[in-house]
């Protein structure tokens, strides 16, 4: 994320320091790569309200960080999740997030 991405964020966020929030987007970092695993582990077993719970998680903490990009394709999981069609959207869809971690990992 660019600097004025972050101040437009923490703009919106009002009150919160930006080490605060820094230290908020490095945990949700760190939470990713276990859920991520876990996601693809739950889609391989077909347990897709497993998949559709860690989503909402992921989208909860990335909207609540105004991380749009993360927020929107872990709600299109979540949305797409069990639906006959969804499987390989599912998993392109986690690889598209785990490159969007990485990508975020390496703007902070």
């Amino acid at each position: 994320m660019d600097r004025a991405e972050k101040e437009r964020i923490l703009s919106e966020l009002m009150g919160m320091s930006e080490d605060v929030y820094d230290q908020l987007v490095n945990m949700l970092c760190s939470q990713m790569h276990s859920q991520l695993e876990q996601m693809l582990d739950a889609v391989k077993t077909t347990n897709y309200d497993s998949v559709r719970r860690i989503a909402h998680s992921i989208g909860g903490c990335a909207g609540n960080l105004r991380l749009t990009a993360i927020y929107q394709r872990a709600r299109e999981i979540e949305d797409t999740a069990g639906i006959s069609s969804g499987a390989d959207y599912v998993m392109n869809s986690i690889q598209e997030l785990e490159i969007l971690l990485g990508d975020l990992e390496s703007g902070l």
